[in-house]
């Protein structure tokens, strides 16, 4: 008989981050919806470490730059389909395939300028043994986090006046 090997199976790790706010800008509605409605643009323009959103068919793929922490390398790409109601909402729902479901809604609501109110979740598994599921989950959320608050505050600097 030959040595025991123990095969461990690969765990994942799954992490829920939601992130909400309101932007407030004195642009009239008409226009702000405009530049968001160009996702490739506005997206990239703006979300860090965001490559590329690019169309297939009707589906958005979104690339991100990988991540990496403690030796883990994290690649991020999500699939979308996009709903647009036309100067009220812009909705990206789940598409299949893609390495976690991203949930993002803009809804604009007219002011004395424009509200936006962003809503955004994200769903992703993360290949890690199961010992380190209590720290994954915190640095991920930190991180995800913090890359929504960077898209928050280039957005609010692009209109701001």
């Amino acid at each position: 008989m030959g040595p025991f090997v123990t095969i461990r199976p690969i765990m994942a790790v799954q992490v829920e981050i939601p992130y909400h706010t309101i932007w407030n800008f004195p642009q009239k509605r008409s226009e702000v919806f405009a530049y968001f409605a160009d996702l490739e643009k506005a997206l990239t323009a703006h979300f860090p470490g965001l490559d590329r959103v690019k169309q297939v068919g009707d589906t958005y793929v979104w690339e991100f730059e990988p991540l990496e922490y403690s030796g883990y390398k994290l690649d991020f790409r999500f699939n979308t389909q996009i709903q647009v109601k036309p100067d009220e909402t812009i909705q990206a729902v789940p598409a299949g395939g893609g390495l976690g479901k991203l949930n993002c809604t803009w809804t604009f609501t007219e002011t004395h300028g424009t509200q936006v109110e962003y809503r955004a979740k994200l769903v992703v598994e993360l290949p890690v043994p199961g010992l380190l599921k209590g720290m994954v989950t915190g640095v991920a959320t930190k991180e995800i986090t913090k890359l929504f608050e960077r898209y928050s505050a280039s957005v609010i600097q692009k209109f701001k006046t």
